[in-house]
């Protein structure tokens, strides 16, 4: 079987949530392989995507270099050039739907993370809700020969924005790397990472990227009702990722908080940080309005790091018992939940171990042989 996968989503210095899944998944597509022969497409004019570890094991890498506005004009407009004239194959995949044009469109496997767009648009800026209309999700995922959704949530989701027969759409849950570990309490390296960060004190994390949808300023609200009570001077707030979009609320939020000095804007985090950052953590706070699947609450809970969520999309879907979920628009049940898990170590110790259980569930292993048995039935 020959599968061709459009790898573009890696053009990107920041590797997390969709670059996450594509490489972390096609990864372990090549190490399961066998007799199967898998394409690489790109399109870039950058060398990142050409440095690529992946490159090294693909069977062939193809990149057209072309610009990506004028691909995706040619495609949306006069639905050319067609993929599988180009390059023949038995199966294209693509990890997520940015746009491709097919003669024969049965053949094409897509995945969809969510449609969290198509629900809250005001969430994006303008520039981005435009390129989601230019990608043509809703055509994409109509002619797709059969559509991967990351939980639940996000095949009922498909099934209601799209109409489209259910057997099309298939969940396949993503993984979680196996960098992200336990890490004793008084090994060197946490020590002096600890030390070297000033990081003495405890504190609660968020890992994500920042815009609206995260619902980060209700957290930073949220930890202020925290602080202004008795026994809780001590705790911090660490928010780590890349700026995304209209972010600057954010900031503006940070920095109208009493208790600023205690917030630390941490920035991208590098693999080495995060597996440090959540294993340090009191606990790993996701407020989140909307997500497809999240990976942030697993990667801490296979650090052994207790986890608060919000409870909904697909949160409860992913965590389950396993962490405290809570409603995102009512900060002051979100308060409460920070304040007991950071004053009750029986607390933390359960939600500690049920969250190791329950991120076990998720590997990417598994998740590779799910799609392949769905390349499989595109190719009968």
């Amino acid at each position: 079987m020959r599968v061709l996968v459009d790898i573009r989503s890696l053009d990107t210095p920041i590797r997390s949530g969709i670059p996450e899944y594509t490489f972390a998944l096609v990864q372990e597509l090549l190490e399961q392989k066998g007799s199967d022969e898998y394409f690489l497409f790109g399109n870039s004019f950058r060398k990142r995507l050409e440095t690529l570890s992946l490159k090294e094991r693909a069977d062939a890498w193809i990149n057209w270099k072309v610009p990506n506005r004028l691909l995706d004009a040619a495609s949306r407009l006069v639905g050319l050039p067609k993929i599988d004239r180009a390059v023949r194959a038995d199966v294209y995949f693509s990890p997520h739907f940015n746009i491709l044009s097919f003669k024969e469109p049965r053949r094409h496997v897509l995945t969809i993370h969510d449609i969290s767009f198509a629900y809250f648009p005001e969430f994006f800026p303008r520039r981005k809700n435009i390129w989601h209309a230019e990608q043509d999700w809703r055509r994409q995922i109509k002619e797709a020969g059969k559509v991967i959704a990351v939980s639940d949530f996000t095949r009922e989701s498909i099934l209601d924005a799209c109409r489209v027969p259910e057997d099309k759409v298939v969940r396949v849950y993503s993984g979680i790397r196996n960098a992200y570990r336990p890490i004793p309490w008084n090994a060197p390296e946490l020590a002096a990472f600890k030390k070297e960060r000033g990081l003495e004190r405890p504190f609660f994390l968020y890992v994500g990227t920042l815009e609206p949808r995260k619902n980060i300023i209700g957290l930073i609200r949220a930890f202020n009702m925290v602080k202004g009570r008795p026994g809780n001077r001590d705790l911090q707030l660490v928010i780590a990722g890349a700026p995304g979009w209209l972010y600057d609320k954010i900031f503006k939020e940070i920095g109208s908080s009493p208790h600023r000095a205690d917030i630390k804007v941490w920035g991208p985090a590098k693999d080495e940080e995060m597996v440090c950052l959540y294993n340090l953590a009191l606990a790993f706070v996701y407020p989140s309005f909307f997500e497809g699947f999240g990976f942030p609450p697993l990667e801490a809970q296979r650090c052994g790091t207790p986890v608060i969520a919000s409870n909904r999309s697909s949160l409860p879907e992913i965590l389950g018992a396993s962490a405290l979920l809570v409603d995102p628009y009512r900060l002051e049940e979100l308060a409460l939940a920070m304040e007991a898990v950071a004053s009750d170590g029986a607390l933390r110790e359960k939600l500690a171990r049920q969250g190791i259980e329950n991120s076990s569930r998720f590997s990417w292993k598994t998740a590779a042989g799910e799609v392949k048995r769905v390349f499989e039935r595109i190719n009968n």
